[in-house]
């Protein structure tokens, strides 16, 4: 099993690191992009953010469900 295991997650390392598969979404101030994690694999790429505390970036992460109990990762929110 662990043999099967091992090979299905090269497996999938190999699909995530095909190029031709990739889809860059940069976002740009007051935009917002929504990804369903049961569908799409995702990631961040590098951020540096400015040096002058007046002009760093203002990001907010939310989740969304529709059904389920209302927490994450097993702890109340």
């Amino acid at each position: 099993m662990v043999d099967e295991l091992a090979a299905a997650l090269d497996a999938i390392d190999e699909v995530c690191a095909s190029e031709e598969i990739w889809y860059e979404a940069p976002l740009e101030r007051g935009q917002i992009l929504y990804l369903n994690n049961h569908e799409v694999g995702h990631y961040r790429s590098e951020f540096r953010d400015h040096v002058d505390p007046e002009k760093r970036r203002h990001l907010f992460r939310l989740w969304h469900w529709e059904r389920g109990s209302v927490c994450y990762d097993g702890e109340y929110l």
